[in-house]
């Protein structure tokens, strides 16, 4: 059996890589810790650009329709880089979205999380500071 990467893995492992080598140097993330949005959206467009923002979501909602693995290995790539950015929680967003969102939210949210031109953010809690996924309620319509 088999373990390693396939070779799209690590076509898409390399061109992350050397979008960032070429683009986000030292000087670049000092920058970044300082600006207002935490992440530096010049390159966010570019990475999502190279199709980042489509892994997790199946092809029939526009998106790659690829494994957790092939994110990881993006995420590998940005924290060997230590590029700061919302990457994890805007695909699991895609990725829930795309799994449980009704054709209406799909069509409204999908393109811009695809594309990051909308960012995501996940919360893991519910009012009264209730984090344990046991204690989690679901109400329709929200």
């Amino acid at each position: 059996m088999n373990f390693d990467l396939s070779e799209d893995q690590y076509l898409l492992q390399d061109s992350v890589n050397r979008l960032l080598q070429k683009e986000f140097s030292i000087q670049k993330l000092m920058q970044t810790f300082d600006c207002e949005a935490g992440f530096d959206s010049d390159l966010w467009r570019q990475l999502f650009d190279l199709g980042v923002g489509t892994i997790l979501v199946p092809e029939q909602d526009g998106g790659l329709g690829l494994e957790l693995l092939d994110a990881a290995v993006v995420a590998e790539i940005l924290g060997y880089h230590a590029m700061p950015g919302p990457y994890i929680g805007q695909l699991l967003a895609g990725y829930a979205l795309a799994q449980s969102g009704s054709a209406e939210q799909k069509s409204k949210w999908l393109p811009g999380l695809m594309t990051g031109e909308t960012i995501a953010a996940l919360a893991f809690c519910e009012p009264g500071n209730i984090a344990q996924p046991e204690e989690w309620t679901l109400e329709a319509g929200k």
